[in-house]
């Protein structure tokens, strides 16, 4: 369980220092990229693709989270069986 902990802390640590790049980048978003439009032009096709994609991610995150519930509980329970 604590190589999980560790793993996901370590992972954490790295999402918030992409973050804190792209937040430094942002001051200099407009000399960076001059010519690009304010507006995304996509087809009904794409977005169906997008819908598509993003049902398919909420299912596997309900599953995962399932597991990390159904984890979480064992791991409490035998903490307390062993009390």
């Amino acid at each position: 369980m604590t190589t999980t902990v560790n793993q996901l802390a370590r992972a954490f640590g790295v999402v918030v220092r992409q973050i804190a790049d792209l937040l430094m980048m942002l001051q200099d978003y407009h000399a960076l990229v001059p010519n690009l439009s304010k507006v995304l032009d996509i087809s009904t096709t794409e977005v169906l693709e997008l819908q598509v994609s993003e049902f398919w991610q909420n299912a596997t995150y309900f599953v995962v989270s399932l597991a990390m519930n159904a984890l979480l509980q064992a791991s409490s329970g035998s903490e307390m069986a062993g009390s």
